[in-house]
């Protein structure tokens, strides 16, 4: 059973002490990989590979893009081979990851990071927190207000 939803950045994240009662969604895109931590002592983490992207960023209207973006589209959004804009893929992995932890018997905790920890991993908790019920941990004072539009709306359109 999930109990609370905590993001931040992956600064931040890099100085909690693991433990095994704490879950992970690690979101990171390619230039984040080398500084990655170990992540032991964690049981479960979900790595999530993608970018801070968005139409609204460009300032397009909500789901230009398509839900699932092709190989070249992904290259398109994002400008580099190895990087991924959020995806419909990337959504239904995190809610199964949670969904799967929430229906556990055990209690955890969440904490979702990403390289500044304002945007995508906002995305993630605030869902987390509509989804489940849960409280909503904000130890950077950062808010909502720039999570993801687009990794928010695509998880929120999930049943």
């Amino acid at each position: 059973m999930l109990n609370s939803v905590s993001f931040m950045s992956l600064a931040a994240f890099v100085e909690i002490p693991s433990r095994p009662d704490l879950a992970v969604v690690s979101i990171r895109d390619y230039s984040m990989r080398r500084k990655l931590p170990s992540f032991e002592g964690y049981r479960f983490v979900l790595p999530v590979d993608m970018l801070d992207v968005a139409e609204e960023h460009l300032r397009l209207p909500p789901g230009a893009w398509p839900d699932e973006p092709t190989a070249s589209q992904h290259l398109q959004y994002c400008e580099a081979p190895d990087d991924y804009a959020p995806s419909l893929s990337h959504a239904r992995a995190i809610h199964k990851f949670l969904v799967e932890l929430h229906s556990d018997t055990a209690a955890f905790d969440v904490v979702v990071h990403c390289s500044q920890g304002v945007s995508r991993s906002a995305a993630v908790a605030s869902w987390a927190t509509d989804r489940f019920g849960i409280p909503l941990i904000d130890p950077a004072g950062q808010g909502l207000a720039e999570a993801n539009p687009r990794l928010l709306r695509l998880l929120r359109g999930l049943p």
